[in-house]
């Protein structure tokens, strides 16, 4: 049902694209959401013989602190950030695991013009880290999402692009042609339209 399947979708847009400017070159603040679903870690982890008791515990617990966390893709051009809505230099934080899944205290920019990629942590601010390019497999499948018909594509990408986490199966995407710009959620670029949905289903969990 439609309930369920949302359940499953990272980062939902929203559908009230905030156009900032119509001068030549498209501006925009987009608004997504990020929701994880718990519920194939936490059947791994009840089923895993590889762990103690404690560390169990440990991670169950923090399932409780999951509740969806918003992000903003930003556009200027050619160029772009994407990042978490709150301001990580003066906000503090409590714990959340959707947060720590989907790293929202990672930065990500893109040119489409340079084809710049890369990612800045919050805890390392000096550095900035280059981000591979995505292989993506366009498809004619299509659903709609608000106003617009949207196309899937997939890629299965090496686990270790993904700071550690285990990719369990291929990313999702769904984008719009009509709007021909590749900007993406995170990493997750290059496609030929903006992404307004995309599925990542990692061990800790599917957001």
């Amino acid at each position: 049902n439609l309930l369920k399947m949302r359940k499953l979708l990272i980062l939902l847009v929203c559908f009230n694209i905030v156009y900032l400017s119509y001068s030549q070159e498209f501006k925009a603040k987009i608004p997504y959401q990020a929701v994880l679903d718990n519920n194939d870690f936490y059947n791994r982890l009840i089923n895993d013989t590889t762990i103690t008791e404690v560390v169990r515990q440990a991670q169950l617990e923090k399932i409780s602190s999951t509740k969806p966390i918003n992000f903003f893709l930003l556009i200027n051009g050619n160029e772009a950030l994407y990042l978490a809505e709150f301001d990580m230099d003066t906000k503090s934080r409590t714990y959340n695991r959707t947060g720590s899944v989907t790293l929202d205290f990672y930065t990500y920019y893109t040119n489409i013009g340079t084809k710049e990629k890369f990612y800045q942590c919050f805890f390392t601010k000096e550095i900035l880290v280059n981000v591979n390019d995505i292989k993506w497999l366009l498809t004619q499948d299509t659903k709609k999402i608000g106003d617009y018909i949207c196309y899937k594509a997939t890629a299965s990408i090496d686990s270790e692009q993904f700071y550690g986490m285990d990719l369990m199966n291929p990313i999702v995407a769904w984008y719009i042609p009509e709007i021909p710009v590749s900007f993406g959620i995170q990493n997750f670029s290059g496609l030929p339209g903006l992404t307004l949905e995309l599925t990542a289903d990692y061990e800790y969990g599917k957001v």
